[in-house]
């Protein structure tokens, strides 16, 4: 298990695998500013994150996520658990991120405006399945597509299960 009051990884290299085996990360412990993450892929190809639990800890502040990724190709997140409580946060975001899988997974957001899995700019080719996300904060939204031009570039979304317990929050949204 791992504890930070700030950001708990941070994977800057190609070919990196981190296999959590079931162990916890638990990230912005104490932290009262924003951006916090519980793992930070930038700039990194062929990533794997998989058998983890990922959870933030009791801090204010907003935009934290559970798994950050930008400018990145290939990668995989499975079979892995993320908490978050953040306010405008993510469990998943992947910025300009193609080629990947989000697959096996569960995400649980429980605050206002917030995504369970948010994909922006120019990220294709991605495939979500066989995830399971759970919503209960107001104006969020289970699985998030932003700032797709004209399609939604190739991704693919089957198989997954979001519950939304408020009623101004959506499961799957598509934004150009």
């Amino acid at each position: 298990n791992v504890a930070s009051n700030e950001t708990c990884f941070i994977i800057n290299a190609n070919n990196i695998t981190l296999d959590g085996q079931g162990y916890q990360i638990l990230y912005a412990t104490n932290s009262s500013s924003s951006s916090k993450y519980g793992i930070y892929v930038n700039y990194s190809n062929d990533t794997i994150i998989k058998n983890i639990r990922i959870q933030q800890g009791n801090s204010s502040g907003d935009s934290k996520r559970g798994i950050y990724a930008g400018l990145s190709y290939n990668l995989t997140v499975l079979n892995t658990t993320i908490h978050s409580n953040s306010s405008a946060g993510a469990g998943i975001e992947l910025a300009s991120v193609s080629n990947s899988t989000i697959k096996d997974t569960t995400v649980y957001i429980s605050n206002s405006n917030s995504n369970g899995i948010y994909l922006l700019g120019a990220s294709y080719n991605n495939t979500i399945s066989n995830n399971n996300i759970t919503v209960i904060g107001s104006s969020s939204k289970g699985i998030d597509l932003f700032d797709f031009a004209s399609d939604p570039d190739f991704t693919t979304i089957v198989n997954n299960t979001i519950r939304i317990t408020n009623s101004s929050s959506f499961g799957i949204v598509i934004e150009t």
